[in-house]
């Protein structure tokens, strides 16, 4: 029950970012790579698959929320290149651990260090169901305190 509530009041704190966004922007669409397009992201998501309460859908549109988007796609075309370059970086190295700070491509350290935030529990479902699953299909560790692993590396 308590995890219930939490995830409801994560929901709604957030909603109030994105109206705060609004007044401030002029528009619920967030930019880029920001927790809150993230959030955006997946609101449309639920909603397509049908997983949006009427509630939480009514709440949305109230704010004028933009339900279709050209860089949702843009978003997940690049969020695939990334997948991509983290299975050339595991078949390279054995293992996802990119550092967050890795000279070879910073972007995927800083990205795969994202994936984690997205899945953390203070941002829990963030990240889609079929992202964390492709994630896990190439052995992504999600903690840092795994045995074995040099939390530093992703610091």
């Amino acid at each position: 029950a308590q995890a219930r509530f939490n995830k409801h009041r994560r929901w709604h704190l957030t909603f109030l970012q994105l109206k705060q966004f609004r007044q401030k922007e002029g528009h619920t669409n967030p930019p880029g790579d920001t927790l809150l397009a993230a959030w955006a992201s997946q609101q449309r998501g639920m909603k397509e698959k049908g997983l949006l309460s009427a509630d939480k859908e009514k709440l949305l549109n109230e704010e004028g929320f933009v339900w279709q988007v050209e860089s949702d796609r843009l978003a997940e075309e690049q969020w695939d290149a990334y997948l991509e370059k983290l299975r050339c970086y595991r078949a390279q190295h054995g293992n996802c651990n990119v550092p967050s700070v890795w000279e070879e491509d910073p972007l995927l350290g800083q990205w795969v260090k994202y994936q984690r935030l997205c899945r953390s529990e203070l941002f829990d479902a963030v990240l889609h169901q079929d992202r964390v699953s492709a994630l896990d299909e190439i052995g992504f560790v999600w903690q840092c305190h795994e045995p074995g692993i040099d939390k530093r590396s992703w610091d």
